[in-house]
This record gives structure tokens, sequence and C-alpha cells, in this order.
């Protein structure tokens, strides 16, 4: 019989060792470093009829020595062991080592080698690294293994990540503000099926030159991860792509999808060559569809010279919540180009914003009402009949329809022939109580109002402008 002491060390020799249910913590631990044929196991605890886990944290493991053999450490179902310094195995073969069996746990609070001699696994092992993993290019064999942690990392031997390349039911896991960088992944093959990449709680994953998503295998974006691309990316399909609960897809090139964004999922689109091509000539629908029922926090992003171009738009949102956080954003010298003519109805909790620099196109006639946000030098620019935008709205009614306002630093440009702006009995206010507000008429475009001011009511209003140029441009007041 051996007394078990909290954080120190402890040894396992001339016995079987099962962990029971009062074994929380040890020191260093040692399975027969003096004997031979020792184990340590691990596996849930069944009192009532009932099953309950067992979870055992050691300082250190070393299983065996140079001069004995036979000794090993088996993780069951619902047995957990967390390891947090280093994990030896001495005197290895194929009868001794450490086995984690199918629905068992392996924690390693530091760096692991997954390809240390003695240490085995079933389909349906788990095993999570907080430190830096290695040797672990190709997840098989059924394995769930999870990297997490603002330390972990993923020392590759090559430049492609397999995932299930020759079986089933393997998954990889980044959660816990990981942070990793990953040059190719292949994801199941045409062998396999239910092969799994997740992103999960703040994680965030950069995938520099491609990722091949095999029929029946998956990846999914949740809980604030971020999958970020620097490719073309082609996942086609919610099936192979999924992004809900606050999870992020980060487009840097182009990105062909489904034409709606659910389940409180976002995608950002950013940088001079990000594009969303399958959207041309189609509605985008952002949290539409759902039964009836508005899905909170679903967005797009247009950002950092990222040009998105779609035929027309939809945000839903509730009659019941102000600010669900469903919406488009146009930001930081993104465009969003809008092909086709129509009008915008938002609900309550859908929003479409422009500002900072952001730019929303409208190449058709088109008007919107609803809870529509831009400011802080976000443009709008129309190249036919030009929405009008500056009415004030008060709990969903219009104030003062005789008057439009470009207000708050909005800035409106009207391009092109076609390009007009038709407002003969409204007043013109050009920076009312606010500055940096500029209308922009150029290359033939016209506004027709009724009376047009340029600045402020009382002292604090600044540049305030509108510009006139180019052939047959016009301003009618």
């Amino acid at each position: 019989t051996y007394t078990v002491h909290a954080q120190e060390d402890h040894l396992i020799e001339n016995q079987r060792y099962i962990v029971g249910i009062d074994d929380f913590s040890w020191g260093n631990t040692y399975v027969g470093k003096y004997t031979s044929a020792n184990g340590l196991i691990l596996e849930e605890f069944i009192e009532g009829g009932n099953a309950n886990p067992i979870t055992l944290n050691v300082s250190s493991l070393q299983i065996g020595s140079l001069s004995n053999s036979g000794n090993y450490v088996e993780i069951h179902k619902g047995g957990m062991l967390e390891i947090e310094g280093g994990l030896s195995i001495l005197n290895t073969n194929v009868s001794e080592g450490l086995t984690i069996h199918d629905e068992g746990t392996l924690i390693m609070k530091s760096d692991f080698d997954a390809a240390m001699d003695g240490f085995f696994y079933d389909s349906g092992a788990r095993l999570e690294v907080e430190g830096a993993v290695s040797n672990l290019d190709n997840v098989e064999g059924g394995l769930n293994f999870t990297l997490t942690g603002e330390n972990a990392t993923w020392n590759f031997g090559t430049n492609i990540l397999n995932i299930g390349a020759l079986s089933s039911e393997n998954s990889v896991i980044a959660s816990n503000n990981a942070t990793l960088d990953i040059e190719n992944i292949n994801l199941g093959s045409l062998l396999t099926s239910n092969n799994n990449l997740i992103v999960t709680d703040s994680a965030r994953m950069d995938l520099r030159d491609s990722i091949n998503i095999f029929d029946g295998s998956s990846v999914q974006i949740t809980n604030d991860g971020v999958l970020a691309v620097h490719f073309d990316f082609s996942p086609m399909t919610e099936e192979k792509l999924n992004i809900s609960f606050g999870g992020i897809l980060e487009a840097h090139k182009n990105l062909d999808y489904v034409n709606s964004i659910t389940n409180g999922g976002g995608i950002i689109m950013t940088g001079d060559e990000a594009t969303w091509t399958s959207l041309s000539g189609s509605t985008l629908n952002i949290a539409t569809g759902n039964d009836g029922g508005a899905e909170a926090n679903s967005f797009l992003t247009v950002t950092n010279g990222a040009t998105v171009r779609i035929g027309n738009f939809e945000i839903d949102g509730s009659d019941d919540v102000f600010d669900e956080g469903n919406e488009i954003h146009v930001v930081d010298g993104g465009k969003l180009i809008i092909e086709n003519g129509g009008s915008y109805i938002a609900d309550k909790g859908a929003t479409l914003r422009v500002t900072d620099g952001g730019r929303l196109v409208f190449e058709s006639d088109y008007d919107v009402d609803g809870y529509i946000r831009w400011g802080n030098g976000g443009i709008i620019e129309a190249l036919a009949e030009a929405p009008k935008l500056g009415r004030r709205r008060v709990n969903g009614e219009y104030i003062e329809n005789g008057q439009l306002f470009l207000q708050s630093g909005q800035i409106l440009i009207l391009n092109g022939p076609s390009a007009t702006w038709t407002a003969p009995t409204n007043n013109l206010h050009i920076g009312d109580l606010t500055s940096n507000n500029h209308l922009i008429i150029t290359n033939g475009g016209t506004a027709i109002v009724k009376s047009a001011s340029i600045g402020d009511f009382k002292e604090g209003g600044n540049n305030n402008s509108i510009l006139i140029t180019g052939t047959n441009s016009a301003l009618y007041s």
C-alpha cells in the first residue's frame, strides 16, 4: 500500500494501480522506476450505476527506467491525465508505454513529441497540448487533437498538414487563443470521411497556400475563432465550411461561397486582392431564412481595399430587439458595389454601415429605408438615381420631410451622366451642425434640390463643401 501525498514524488512499484475518485494531484510520478511490470490506469469510476470521470494531475511522468521493462500507463474512457511538465518513456517496447484508448484524454501542459517511442492511441483518443507539438504532420487513426492556449505552437516537419488522409473520424481543434500559421492542409481524402478542422474560443489560424476539403469533411469556425485564408478559397457549401456563433472567416483573396451568412457567423473581406466573385448578380442574405427568427451578430465587413460586388442584399432583424448586430459594414477603403436596382427596407437589429473611408456604390436606381449608419468619412457613390439618404428618422418616422442633410462626416458622390439626385421639393443642408460633409457631382452627374446651404448654423462646423466637376455636371437649386 502506497500513501498518496499531493505534490510529492509518487512511485508506482510492484503493482497495477487504478486511479481512484480521491486521487487529484500528484507530484513527479514514476511508474516502474525500480521494478518491472507496473501499471497506472485511469478510467471512469462507476458508482450506483453512474459513470464518473476521473482526472489526475501530475507534475511530471516517467514510465519505466533504463534497467526495467513492461511498465505502462493506460487512459480509458472517462479518464483524464494532465501532465504539467515533461513526459518520458524509457526502455520501450511494443508492450509498454502510454496508451490513450477510446474517449480517454491526455493533456500535455508543456511541449510534446508525438513520435516519441512508447506513445500509442486508439481511435477516439483525445490529445490536448498547451505547449509546442512536433512530429504530428499526419493526424490519423481516429485521433482528436487539440492545440490550446496562447503558448501553443505546432512545429511541422513538412509544409502540409494531413488530417484523415488514410482514416476517418479525425479532428484538429485550435482553441483558447492559440495562434497557428500553416502553409497547406489536406482535410480528408477520397477514401475517408468525417474529418474536421475546428477553430474556436478566440483561436486564430492563418492558412497561407491551400486547403483541400474533401466531401464528407468540414471546417468549423465558432465561438470567436478566426480562420484567415491568404489564397483563392472555394469551399462552395456550408457543409464544407460552417461559420457560427461569433466565428469569423477572414478572406484575403477571392472567395467562392454560398450567398448567405447566418447563425451568428461573420466574414471579413480584407486587402486589395480580396473579392467575393460568386455574389455578382446574386442577393446576399444576412441572417435570413431561419424559420422566421432572426439570429444575432451575423455580419459582412468589407475593409482595407477589398471589393465585393453583389446583385442585391437583405439583412434580417427583429421587431422586438433594436440592435441584434446583423449588419454589413463597409469601412477603411473597402468597397461594396450593388449592381441591381431596388429598395432596402431593414428590420430593427439590422444595419447597413458605411464609415471611415468605406465606399458603397449603387450602379442602378436605389432607395434605402431603414437603419443605415453613414458618416465619419463614409462614402456613398451613385451611378444612377441616388437614394435620399439624408432624411432624418426618429423612432422609425421621418421628421423634417422637406429637408435633406449631409451630416456627421457624410460624403455623397454623383458619378456619371446617369447619376441623379432628384429632390426638387427638398432643402439641402451640407454640414448642418457638423463638419467634413461633402457633395461631389462629377462626370455629368446632376442634383436637383429646392435650395442648398453649405456649413454650420452655429460655430463649430468646418470643412463642408460642394464640388461640381466635369462636362455637364450640374447642381440645380
